[in-house]
């Protein structure tokens, strides 16, 4: 008659990874994809082979390809937050070009190495 209701176990929150590291593993991504295709270009260029020109501009967008792997990869498993991470690495990376590019017109323009007018 009076009979407990079994106590359910607590569910363990999902595991959507974490925002830090897909932004830092978007970061190191970029980082290895560039010297690796580095590398390549060093090799291709010290071996002077002819017709390896296509496979470096396809060797070029390795970081970019690695990124887009690695997001992919997260939102596969689950891991939203992480693919989210990869994602912000990826804007943060394009924000810094255009501010570095910003700033080198500005020196440009104002006569800092010479006049562009």
């Amino acid at each position: 008659m009076n009979n407990p209701e079994p106590v359910q176990p607590p569910v363990p929150p999902a595991n959507n990874g974490s925002l830090l590291a897909g932004f830092v593993l978007g970061w190191v991504a970029m980082i290895v994809g560039v010297v690796a295709s580095g590398m390549i270009y060093a090799l291709q260029s010290s071996l002077g082979l002819p017709g390896f020109g296509m496979v470096v501009v396809g060797v070029g967008s390795l970081p970019l390809v690695a990124m887009i792997v690695l997001a992919v990869w997260f939102g596969n498993r689950g891991q939203s937050r992480s693919a989210a991470g990869v994602l912000l690495a990826f804007g943060s990376m394009v924000a810094l070009v255009l501010l570095l590019v910003a700033a080198c017109f500005g020196i440009l323009a104002t006569g800092g190495f010479g006049n562009m007018h």
